[in-house]
């Protein structure tokens, strides 16, 4: 988490009551992806803000499910 510090911004959220979760369960349904991407692909979609990986091939399927973009970054491994 430290790394992050180094992006002008950054989002770290939890999901907030009974929408957002109905919106994790349909991300879920309409990609494939486990419920923790899930998690990260909803509230990505809800803010409009970019998904940092290092696989992007992972995000491209998911994106290709929805009907609206997914936004996603892919990064270097800082380790490499």
């Amino acid at each position: 988490m430290s790394g992050l510090t180094a992006f002008e911004h950054v989002q770290v959220a939890a999901l907030d009551g009974v929408e957002q979760a109905g919106l994790l369960a349909h991300m879920i349904q309409r990609t494939g992806l486990d419920p923790c991407h899930g998690h990260v692909a909803a509230l990505a979609s809800m803010a409009t803000c970019p998904i940092l990986s290092l696989g992007r091939s992972h995000w491209e399927q998911a994106a290709a499910a929805l009907d609206d973009p997914l936004y996603f970054i892919e990064i270097a491994d800082p380790g490499e």
